[in-house]
């Protein structure tokens, strides 16, 4: 019986990423793992693309949906915490459709706050959901869906839009040379290429 529960316990534990990702109600869109990427001292670190929604919590009466990228450590080994500057700023994104076919940008203005870089600190076994959009965006008031990856990166799906289309991203971490880390073999530098997440109008504006 003691056996029986240990390894019940391991089946949950191993399949919880995949349980988390179908029931989290606050998922809209999400991608898939990037391969892992050594900072060279062994410190790994992978990331995913998300849209995710939640409620307006400064008083709004809405929900707000963003783009989000998802950090996780990675590493081989456990014990060490990892250091990884985190900018929206460090992430490119592009939008494909079916064919492959490039998708180009809406002409979108913007002149609202942004979300911050700053320094994160990922314990081993950690991952860590961060904003890319600016506070603007997600579900639009006439239907359609503003995808915004950057001020400047900004794509609109249309009320009545029935197509897929495919966005993915490029992560680019290379830390201020006037940082003093406590140790500089736990500092992550790299790229991440996130791969395509799935996105349409349908999914956005429905699945909850």
């Amino acid at each position: 019986m003691k056996m029986a529960s240990i390894l019940l316990l391991l089946v949950v534990g191993l399949s919880g990423e995949c349980f988390a990702g179908v029931s989290d109600p606050n998922v809209l869109a999400l991608g898939d793992w990037s391969e892992s990427v050594d900072n060279g001292n062994g410190f790994k670190l992978r990331g995913r693309l998300l849209i995710c929604e939640f409620p307006e919590h400064r008083g709004g009466a809405g929900t707000d949906a963003a783009l989000y990228v998802e950090l996780q450590e990675y590493s081989d080994s456990v014990g060490a915490v990892g250091e990884v500057h985190w900018s929206p700023e460090a992430l490119t994104c592009e939008l494909t459709d079916r064919s492959g076919k490039t998708v180009p940008p809406s002409s979108e203005a913007y002149g609202g706050p942004v979300p911050e870089g700053c320094w994160i600190k990922l314990p081993s076994h950690s991952s860590m959901r961060l904003r890319v959009s600016p506070y603007a965006g997600g579900k639009l008031s006439d239907g359609g869906f503003g995808i915004w990856a950057s001020v400047m990166d900004v794509w609109t799906l249309k009320p009545g839009d029935t197509k897929t289309y495919f966005l993915s991203g490029k992560f680019t971490v290379k830390p201020a040379a006037d940082y003093k880390p406590v140790n500089f073999n736990w500092v992550w530098t790299g790229t991440l290429k996130l791969p395509k997440m799935e996105v349409s109008l349908r999914k956005l504006r429905d699945v909850k």
